[in-house]
């Protein structure tokens, strides 16, 4: 039988026999079953519309919801079963086929593989049997299946050769544990329909409806006296109508008797041992005032357009003490909610840091993060921004803090200066190799290994020469003096004894400070030996009183 897609199939009510074969993937469902009654029992009679789905469907379900006395069904699966997984279940048992097991039981229920890879399914079913196939990758399996439905005078006749087979009859179970662990209970035994020759068989109790069935047995079992306990009553009301009170009940020490009988025990003590129950607790009816209390207006739930206030709003007794709001429930209650509008909102686009370049050295690219804001920089949603005005998120760049740079000297400069202090230079450059290009980074090298910009010419010759000092301070206070300087031949910044002795500068020179208040003549020198010589205003100044005269 071959489908595109999907085929249905009516079939007459009372059809003795089913045989459906699939060379396609099934899927049966029970769209719609017929009920009938039989004997005091209801039928219910599977399929009477059939669903064959498309030949795509990878997994076999197959659902009978049906319960047909003395019925059997039988599955023909195609011989590469063995390359699929099949699992058979009926409530939480279950069994997976291929088996080494020839027959075996699920809740209840025999079933039985057959030499021709057939499934003998015996009836009758109580639940729901559900068959899972779920196909592997060596092909599509076949399953062919069949069910015997016994109808009308069959029923009569396989009813009556059955009852000679097979004998039901009620079973009791065991009793149950006691009810009770302490004092009078009791235990109760069931009954249920089973199969005699197989008694852990549960059957429909419809199946021993040739005898009445039983009531359960029950039992009174005794457990011996109870420990005595505490016993608390009922409240009692308020003392108070409104505002804070009081409730009081009643606690006793009771006992239940081995005889099932409970009443309070008259030996004082007997429940000292065990923590007893407060006998009093306080009791707060409505309060004697209430009234609605509000706050003050928070602020507008959003920056700019319509958004709302809200306020705290509690029902409060005579002492502004919160309680509960039922107690205000004849009060109006005051709105804890309005409307604000905060004037119009202003959208633009907000943007980021840039981030930083992709590539350390060269070139690269960069991004950054835009986003639609208010005024109060809210993010919105970037519908509400003018697409036209948005700006790139992404840039190319060009980055060369990560690059290796190496001092590069250029060739020195020629000797300046005069003999003895002459100098020559040069530049030097830090140079990278930036996206195959030399490039000058002044601040990718390090300092302390930069080579010298500076050094002394030492090829230029030098002649000998007088070099003059400062003069010394005057040798007096008042009226003439001397003062010192030296002298020194220098070669090249280098003491030397090559000058001309006839060249050299004087080393003393006369000096004259103010007057002097006497006339007087200088102590270590006699003046009257060589007065002769005033003239020279340096002896003048020595014998200041001699060349007076």
């Amino acid at each position: 039988m071959q489908s595109p897609c999907c085929i249905f199939i009516f079939l007459p009510l009372h059809f003795p026999a089913l045989f459906l074969p699939f060379s396609m993937i099934l899927c049966l469902y029970s769209l719609c079953s017929i009920s009938f009654p039989f004997h005091g029992f209801i039928f219910l009679v599977f399929p009477c519309c059939i669903f064959l789905l498309c030949p795509f469907t990878h997994i076999l379900f197959l659902y009978f919801s049906f319960l047909v006395k003395y019925s059997s069904i039988i599955f023909l699966f195609s011989s590469n079963l063995l390359s699929h997984s099949l699992v058979l279940s009926i409530l939480s048992e279950q069994k997976t086929l291929p088996s080494n097991d020839n027959e075996f039981f699920l809740n209840g229920i025999k079933f039985q593989i057959n030499d021709d890879g057939s499934v003998l399914v015996e009836g009758p079913l109580i639940e729901v049997l559900t068959i899972h196939l779920e196909p592997s990758s060596a092909g599509k399996p076949s399953v062919d299946y069949e069910y015997h439905l016994l109808v009308d005078d069959e029923i009569d006749e396989e009813i009556e050769g059955h009852q000679n087979e097979t004998d039901y009859s009620w079973i009791y179970d065991d009793f149950t544990s006691c009810s009770v662990t302490c004092g009078g209970g009791t235990k109760i035994s069931h009954v249920h329909c089973r199969d005699s020759e197989n008694p852990e068989k549960l059957m429909p109790d419809s199946f021993c409806h040739e005898t009445p069935k039983p009531y359960p047995i029950v039992r009174k079992c005794l457990k011996g006296d109870c420990l005595p306990r505490w016993v608390a009553f009922e409240w009692g009301i308020c003392t108070t109508q409104c505002g804070e009170g009081v409730q009081y009940r009643r606690i006793e020490c009771w006992q239940e008797k081995e005889d099932g009988s409970d009443s309070k025990v008259e030996v004082s003590g007997m429940c000292s041992h065990l923590p007893k129950p407060a006998n009093s607790r306080n009791c707060n009816p409505r309060p004697c005032y209430v009234h609605w209390r509000r706050s003050d207006w928070g602020t507008c739930s959003t920056k700019c357009n319509l958004g709302v206030q809200q306020r705290t709003v509690l029902c409060n007794d005579i002492d502004n003490q919160p309680v509960n709001e039922a107690y205000c429930e004849d009060l109006e209650r005051p709105s804890s909610s309005r409307p604000c509008n905060e004037g119009p909102c202003y959208y633009s686009w907000h943007t980021s840091e840039w981030s930083e370049c992709s590539n350390m050295c060269g070139s690269g690219n960069r991004h950054r993060l835009i986003h639609c804001s208010t005024q109060h920089n809210d993010k919105v949603s970037e519908s509400l921004c003018d697409e036209n005005d948005k700006p790139n998120t992404n840039q190319s760049c060009v980055e060369t803090k990560g690059c290796n740079a190496t001092w590069v000297p250029l060739p020195w400069q020629p000797c300046e200066g005069s003999c003895g202090n002459s100098q020559q230079s040069r530049s030097i450059q830090c140079i990278a190799l930036v996206d195959d290009k030399q490039v000058e980074l002044p601040d990718n090298c390090n300092e302390t290994s930069k080579p010298d910009i500076v050094r002394t010419c030492t090829d230029v010759q030098c002649t000998p020469k007088w070099t003059e000092g400062q003069w010394g301070e005057c040798s007096v206070s008042c009226g003439y003096g001397y003062r010192q300087r030296t002298v020194s031949c220098m070669q090249g910044g280098i003491p030397s004894n090559e000058c001309d002795e006839n060249e050299k500068p004087s080393v003393t020179t006369t000096c004259k400070k103010q007057d002097c208040p006497g006339c007087a003549d200088h102590e270590s020198v006699d003046c009257g030996s060589i007065k002769r010589y005033c003239y020279i205003p340096y002896v003048k100044g020595l014998c200041c009183n001699t060349c007076s005269i």
